[in-house]
């Protein structure tokens, strides 16, 4: 230590504690950095990995869209052979269906000109089951005698 005044040993006493006290701030300080950075790069490392999983699943429905629209643009583009061939098909269908049509109103024409009323009809039927069992009462006497 200097020769000095008392005054200027408190001072240095008081300079000496100051400093003490200003490194183990420091010594504080650097340890809160520390630790702060030690954080900081943990929270980046699991943001990143985060990240990187949004990424490949974005890269992979992105992936799966790029199929479906190949699919759609191959399909969009066999649409007018595909709508082409549905009009063959409905022509054929409806040619026949005209022919189809055409008969039926000739066979409804001719069963109205043929056809008799259902009064008519109902008489005939109840004649001749009345001439049916009148016919089979009299063979059944005749077993029976």
């Amino acid at each position: 230590m200097l020769a000095g005044s008392p005054e200027e040993a408190t001072r240095h006493n008081e300079w000496e504690e100051a400093i003490e006290s200003l490194d183990q701030k420091e010594i504080e300080l650097h340890q809160c950095q520390l630790k702060l950075m030690r954080e900081q790069n943990g929270t980046f490392v699991r943001d990143l990995r985060s990240l990187r999983l949004d990424t490949d699943l974005l890269k992979s429905q992105q992936a799966a869209n790029e199929d479906r629209v190949a699919q759609l643009e191959r399909a969009l583009k066999d649409a007018p052979g595909a709508l082409e061939q549905h009009r063959k098909e409905l022509q054929v269908i409806r040619d026949s269906l005209g022919s189809h049509v055409k008969d039926f109103e000739g066979l409804r024409v001719s069963h109205v000109h043929h056809a008799i009323s259902l009064p008519e009809r109902m008489h005939f039927l109840e004649t001749t089951l009345g001439q049916v069992t009148n016919s089979l009462q009299k063979d059944l006497q005749a077993n029976n005698s």
